[in-house]
């Protein structure tokens, strides 16, 4: 089996974007403030901020509100919040040969 340096996600690299960078994105491009993306998506504003924050993550149902009230597909939404749990797991993963900036160094004996 081989590996690939962009398969490693060492704890030093920080945490990962979440979805909610994406929504934020979406919402300054759209100039659709916090009480307006609430509205549309039938949430409280809390849920928004929760899903601002990543602490919420998007379900089915979420993808298809997103989809409408910010654009693309409910599989890009979907897509998104798989690529942020896959990246938050391979976070924790400990590498013993990290160089303490994001990289990994490799000896001839690993």
């Amino acid at each position: 089996m081989s590996v690939n340096a962009s398969d490693l996600w060492c704890a030093c690299m920080g945490t990962p974007s979440p979805p909610g960078d994406t929504i934020g994105d979406a919402m300054e491009e759209a100039e659709i403030g916090l009480v307006k993306l609430a509205d549309a998506l039938e949430e409280s504003t809390l849920v928004v901020k929760m899903l601002l924050t990543g602490q919420m993550p998007i379900d089915d149902g979420l993808a298809d509100k997103l989809s409408r009230a910010l654009g693309s597909t409910p599989a890009f939404w979907l897509k998104r919040q798989s690529d942020y749990d896959r990246n938050l797991a391979r976070r924790d993963f400990v590498c013993n040969g990290c160089d303490g900036a994001g990289g990994v160094r490799w000896s001839d004996d690993q």
